[in-house]
């Protein structure tokens, strides 16, 4: 195929990607790239609302600092541009000088928490703001719990629903005691992209989700523009 790799079995998925589609003289629209804005400013309006003894368990999740930390505006264009050289057999950017990708380490210094650590898989905002409720008389330990699955969903694991978090597992990490800031999320958000963008790459994908800001979008800006 005019464009593509010359041994097919280098990369093999490269007959369904946007790429090839391209190459035959197609056109795909920019993907819609979805975000929580709102579910991120309600989330830093909360936090300025508690109690000191509160808000220092909310630090120690080594989490409370991602709501604050959401860009506003998503350039679409530009990440619909880096979608198209995504491979996801390689999981880089396949690009004119060669190959790139997102690190760990791009992770660490984008985000601000820890990569190593336990691995730590969708349940609906409004459900959770309406039954739970951050707004509500009831224990801190329900809002903790509460907040670390919108700030979890909101911030790095979105999906397309427009109103569901990840990930789901997290009641029993929290009503077990086990240590949030324990966990690895920056290893986990990253896998979480790496998928996103593998999907969004297929000729027929229409929108793109996951950690698209401040990740993706942050480290497209610090590399190349």
């Amino acid at each position: 195929m005019l464009g593509g790799p010359e041994d097919g079995t280098v990369i093999p998925s490269f007959g369904g990607h946007v790429a090839s589609y391209i190459w035959g003289g197609q056109e795909r629209n920019v993907l819609p790239c979805f975000s929580r804005t709102q579910l991120c400013s309600e989330l830093v309006n909360w936090q300025g609302r508690l109690a000191q003894e509160h808000l220092e368990l909310i630090d120690d999740s080594g989490l409370s600092h991602l709501p604050g930390i959401m860009f506003k505006r998503l350039d679409w264009p530009l990440i619909s541009a880096f979608v198209e050289r995504w491979q996801p057999d390689t999981n880089t950017f396949h690009m004119p000088f060669g190959e790139i990708t997102i690190m760990l380490h791009d992770v660490y210094h984008i985000l601000g928490f820890r990569v190593d650590g336990s691995m730590g898989s969708g349940v609906l905002t409004e459900r959770i703001f309406g039954t739970t409720t951050l707004e509500a008389q009831r224990p801190f330990s329900v809002h903790y719990i509460a907040y670390m699955w919108l700030a979890l969903g909101g911030s790095l694991f979105l999906d397309k629903s427009g109103n569901r978090t990840y990930p789901s597992f997290l009641h029993k990490l929290v009503v077990e005691g086990l240590p949030i800031n324990e966990y690895s999320w920056g290893s986990a958000t990253l896998a979480y992209l790496y998928q996103q963008l593998g999907t969004a790459s297929r000729k027929d994908a229409d929108s793109i989700a996951g950690c698209l800001t401040p990740l993706l979008q942050a480290w497209i800006y610090e590399n190349f523009l």
